[in-house]
């Protein structure tokens, strides 16, 4: 019994090797195709507007991705600055007050360790203590001591450690919420885009059925699937004794690349003429084989002795009997 379920509700473009590069080159090459070809073309203005909001919306969360990662840079920046002004300024506290006194304790009541252990789920709550201790005794507190913590930000100066990480935190948080929202928006629209190239595939695919192989042909060269598969090289260094038709099945494990990559691929990225010297290498020939180094028996001068079956002779093995080797791209 046919599962139709594989013809009407598959998701074709909803698989993990269709990258987000993947498809977008897959639509705008299939927006092209479908515009070219005159019985389609009304088909590829909606997939182009739709390619185009999709990754629209791509680079709109790539930029608040750069966004959110330089904030967070800024964060910790201004994180490591408080650690390092309440290291410094320990020294200060105990030459006034004395370790282990009530004022020190208020400070650091549990040694400068504490606030270098803290995280940012409760470094905040460090910084209000701080905050209050030097509020509670600034008046006995060297000004440039009070400065460094409580500064407020002007033009010339950053302020206070303390202003500047929370300051820092809060715009990192921010841009988080706005990278999410991003990502959001570019994971709908993509879904929208992946129905409507599927319509397109099933619309076309509806009209030529029954119809002659041409029509099918140029129905296919719509859609250019090449762009959506990986395709696996082999690694240099590849087995002699490879197959004919099989060098992508290498032993000890294959490199997946992008079809067609130009922003994505998977390795560091061999060129095609270095695949095909590679896939070329692959395949031995009893010429580059001596026979006796094979250890195959070899017919005396003169006699009828047959070849052992299975030795082949060097015509065979080159493909000179007129049957071509065929080598997978």
């Amino acid at each position: 019994m046919l599962n139709f379920d594989v013809f009407f509700f598959s998701k074709p473009f909803d698989l993990s090797e269709v990258t987000a590069g993947r498809l977008q080159r897959y639509s705008s090459e299939h927006a092209r195709l479908m515009e070219a070809n005159p019985r389609y073309a009304h088909l590829a203005e909606p997939t182009l507007v739709m390619h185009e909001k999709c990754f629209g919306s791509f680079a709109e969360e790539d930029i608040k991705t750069t966004i959110s990662e330089n904030s967070t840079q800024l964060m910790l920046g201004a994180r490591q600055a408080f650690l390092a002004m309440v290291s410094q300024y320990e020294g200060g506290v105990r030459m006034i007050w004395g370790k282990g006194s009530p004022e020190y304790q208020r400070f650091y009541p549990d040694g400068i360790s504490e606030y270098h252990r803290a995280n940012l789920q409760n470094i905040d709550e460090k910084l209000i203590r701080y905050e209050r201790a030097v509020v509670e005794f600034q008046s006995k507190l060297p000004l440039d001591f009070v400065n460094a913590f409580l500064a407020l930000p002007t033009e010339d100066h950053p302020g206070g450690v303390i202003h500047r990480f929370r300051a820092a935190r809060k715009l990192q948080l921010g841009a988080k919420g706005d990278k999410a929202q991003s990502g959001e928006l570019f994971d709908k629209n993509r879904a929208l885009l992946e129905a409507l190239l599927l319509r397109n595939l099933l619309l076309v695919a509806t009209e030529v059925t029954g119809g002659s192989e041409l029509e099918k042909l140029e129905a296919r060269r719509l859609f250019p699937q090449h762009i959506l598969k990986k395709v696996k090289r082999k690694k240099k260094g590849a087995k002699a004794n490879a197959k004919p038709g099989n060098e992508d099945e290498e032993e000890g494990g294959d490199t997946d690349t992008d079809s067609g990559a130009d922003t994505d691929t998977d390795t560091g990225g061999e060129s095609s003429g270095t695949r095909d010297q590679i896939t070329q290498d692959a395949v031995p020939t009893s010429a580059s084989v001596p026979a006796q180094a094979q250890g195959e028996p070899v017919a005396r001068a003169g006699t009828d002795a047959e070849p052992v079956a299975g030795s082949g002779s060097s015509a065979e093995a080159s493909g000179s009997n007129g049957d071509s080797v065929e080598l997978s791209n």
